[in-house]
């Protein structure tokens, strides 16, 4: 008492304030996870803990009456998922759609009917148990990078839980949106259906028509600064929230769509997506999980009540799933380790299940007994479909690399830039397809320089693939030689496309008619590539049409250049490109060709001639190289000195290209031959 009599005059107090309260929160964030993985569970559980810990139940850190944390968990909930309608895999859903469709409407079914069922067993009202069975029937992929960790991406089960994701969450929002819309709204039956319908149709019709067109023409003109292009997806998914709350429906629908909306824009593996990803990870979905972890209240937690409720719906939940999982045995013909890896990745309760409890507690459909027990499935959830994705994941065979995806890493070399932005352009156009990433790669082989004609070059060239919408890192590697800097490079950012400007830099010194149109320097970059290679002799006008002229033999071979030729034209054409074939008539292959990938078969003799008379402004037309094929030396050039024709002439692995003979020996192109796995595979796919 003595000693502090004289440090009166100081005023110290307790810390208190936002300041305070703020600080909390960021130490939960940063220490809950850590803590939640040392004993062997998922992060999310030590979020919401923390939150527990710090709300109004425990420590009353976080008062009942705080509006801060409760608008930025509301903020992070509509992040949450938007993030999850850009990270489904459009093109994986697409590739597996039949299985996907029929495992996704048993994996939502069952949990809907078992949730609403059992909801009406326990009291609840009819729109209170329509919306337990749909938040039961969704599933979070959170294991999913297990199964890529252990190389099963690819695998059909994997394939299938993925694409299923699409249908069960959407599903369940559509759910949502009408129990949210008949407990808020005013409307009532036929009214309530209508109001309904026309506010789900303008809100896709603003997600899926408007939002990708604003958002192509933004990322072209105005958003090449890396910080608009943030702030406008921020605008994006925030705009779609409004607008459903507009119609009556609930905002994460709005969210969840724009992110659908928005899915092909902003690839899963580019440099825009790891922005979003490391601002959504790291603060705003993390505060909306702690703020969840308010609404826990322990004592309520370990009430026979509330385990009551859990059990219900954990019986409801994993046993719906487990159902699901099991009857892809005799209707897919999956392995039993397939069927585990399918119940793992579809059992996980986590984003899509806490947005729609938390919406139900909002609207007063649910009480805190409801929301603690549904924090029970997660945990349980969690524990289970961690368990058996890794017992799957470790006995089953890694997949093999996929190879219908073409497009999923194309590497770029910038040995000029020239004609960049038109190569540009269709290397980003096949990236699309497949929702992946353009990698452009400057290779130096001068180690003691400085390095600054490079690093000019770099910024002249970041700023052309702005300019048409494209948001790049470039690679910049120092090796030996070119070619051994761009082989390295395609197996260091595993690449599945290597896509080369053919243009020599300095034609006048060539003397071959071939070396005019491939140059020595691609063709030394392609005999080294450990990967597909597309040379390409890119016209400035803008590609509209593309045309793939292919012969009796191509179509009656195995020549993997000529499957590889047919991914590149559908990949083209799924841009929106016309798309067209020109191959001999009365060949039993063609209708194969016209059902499978859905293109325009001109029949007819594929000469030069014939090629060069269909080829207009606007046409890229694809060869496939391989030996004996003339026209991929000689006619190739003649084709891309033609006013706006683009040519590009498609080769598998390793080949490489030599000129055999003189220009009077035909020009032809001895192709080597190469193993490539994911060519053959392509090959046998098309049925070539």
């Amino acid at each position: 008492m003595v000693v502090a009599a004289p440090l009166a005059f100081l005023n110290f107090h307790g810390p208190a304030g936002p300041p305070w309260q703020f600080l909390v929160v960021i130490l939960v964030i940063i220490i809950g996870p850590f803590l939640a993985e040392r004993v062997r569970l998922p992060g999310i559980i030590g979020l919401l803990a923390g939150g527990m810990i710090i709300g109004p139940h425990v420590l009353a850190i976080i008062p009942a009456s705080d509006t801060t944390f409760n608008a930025l968990g509301n903020f992070g909930l509509l992040y949450l998922m938007f993030l999850a309608g850009l990270e489904l895999d459009l093109e994986m859903f697409r590739r597996n759609r039949t299985a996907a469709i029929t495992f996704a409407l048993l994996t939502f079914t069952l949990p809907m009917l078992g949730g609403t069922f059992g909801g009406l067993s326990l009291g609840f009202t009819v729109p209170a148990a329509l919306l337990l069975g749909s938040l039961l029937a969704s599933h979070t992929l959170v294991t999913y990078p297990t199964a890529r960790r252990y190389g099963l991406a690819g695998n059909v089960a994997v394939t299938t839980s993925v694409g299923a994701t699409v249908i069960t969450d959407t599903l369940s929002l559509s759910v949502l949106a009408g129990v949210s819309g008949a407990t808020t709204g005013d409307a009532t039956g036929i009214g309530l259906v209508a109001q309904l319908a026309v506010g789900l149709g303008l809100l896709a019709v603003w997600c899926f028509v408007v939002l990708p067109r604003i958002g192509r023409w933004f990322f072209r003109s105005m958003g090449q600064e890396r910080t608009l292009r943030f702030v406008f997806v921020l605008a994006t998914f925030l705009s779609g929230a409004v607008l459903a709350e507009m119609m009556g429906i609930d905002g994460i629908v709005g969210a969840f769509f724009a992110g659908l909306g928005l899915n092909r824009q902003v690839p899963n593996a580019g440099a825009l997506m790891d922005r979003i990803g490391f601002f959504g990870s790291a603060l705003f979905i993390p505060l909306f999980l702690v703020s969840v972890g308010f609404i826990i209240d322990p004592a309520v937690m370990v009430q026979a009540h509330t385990l009551g409720y859990a059990g219900v719906f954990l019986l409801a939940c994993l046993g719906g799933k487990a159902i699901a999982a099991g009857l892809t045995r005799p209707l897919f013909h999956f392995s039993w380790d397939e069927v585990l890896m399918v119940y793992g990745l579809s059992t996980a309760q986590a984003a899509a299940t806490l947005a729609a409890t938390i919406v139900g507690f909002q609207i007063g459909l649910f009480g805190e007994t409801v929301v603690n027990a549904v924090l029970w499935l997660i945990v349980v959830s969690l524990v289970v479909a961690s368990l058996a994705t890794n017992r799957a994941a470790r006995r089953m065979e890694p997949a093999a690399e996929s190879a219908d995806q073409l497009g999923r890493t194309i590497v770029l070399p910038l040995l000029q830039l020239d004609r960049l932005t038109a190569v540009a352009r269709i290397a980003s156009r096949v990236a699309t397809a497949d929702g992946g990433v353009v990698v452009p790669v400057r290779v130096s082989v001068d180690a003691d320089s400085d390095h600054r004609d490079d690093e000019k070059l770099i910024a002249r060239a970041s700023a052309e693939m702005s300019k048409i919408g494209m948001d790049v890192d470039v690679v910049f590697r120092v090796d030996t030689s070119i070619e051994s800097g761009i082989a390295h490079a395609c197996r260091s950012e595993k690449a599945s496309l290597l896509l080369l400007d053919a243009e020599p830099a300095d034609p006048a010194g060539l003397t071959r008619a071939a070396e005019l149109v491939f140059g020595t320097m691609a063709e030394q970059i392609a005999a080294v590539s450990p990967v597909p290679v597309v040379l390409l002799r890119a016209s400035e006008t803008l590609v509209d049409h593309v045309m793939l002229p292919l012969s009796s033999r191509d179509l009656g071979g195995s020549d993997r250049s000529t499957a590889l030729a047919l991914e590149l034209l559908t990949r083209l054409r799924r841009t929106g490109l016309n798309a067209t074939v020109l191959a001999p008539a009365k060949t039993a292959v063609t209708p194969m060709l016209a059902r499978q990938h859905a293109i325009e078969i001109v029949e007819g003799d594929p000469t030069p001639e014939r090629t060069r008379s269909m080829a207009r402004e606007g046409t890229l037309v694809i060869l496939p190289a391989r030996p004996g094929r003339v026209a991929a030396g000689l006619d190739a050039e003649r084709l891309g000195a033609m006013p706006g024709v683009s040519v590009a002439v498609v080769m598998v692995a390793g080949a490489g290209l030599s000129v055999a003979g003189s220009i009077d020996q035909s020009m032809k192109l001895v192709v080597g031959r190469s193993e490539s796995a994911p060519a053959a595979q392509l090959a046998a796919a098309n049925g070539l």
